[in-house]
């Protein structure tokens, strides 16, 4: 469920929900992201295998590419980074 993974990553970067303005723009970025890496498996594959740390199999590499992002921005939010 895209919204209980979304609390549950606002929960722990920034110790609260988003706003429903928050919550909008982090869904539409998301569903936009997924579109392109729908689009584009390489650039999906591409991204989740920068690093040491090995995607999940099971999980979709376009689903996983979108939330990386998702989740990129939030940790790149100011609030996240002055907690």
């Amino acid at each position: 469920d895209p919204e209980a993974r979304l609390d549950f990553v606002t929960a722990r970067l920034l110790s609260r929900a988003f706003t429903a303005a928050e919550r909008a723009v982090s869904h539409r970025t998301r569903e936009r992201a997924l579109a392109a890496y729908q689009a584009d498996a390489a650039a999906a594959q591409a991204l989740i295998t920068v690093g040491d740390s090995k995607p999940d199999a099971s999980l979709p590499p376009a689903e996983l590419a979108s939330w990386t992002l998702a989740v990129s921005q939030i940790l790149n939010m100011d609030e996240s980074l002055t907690k």
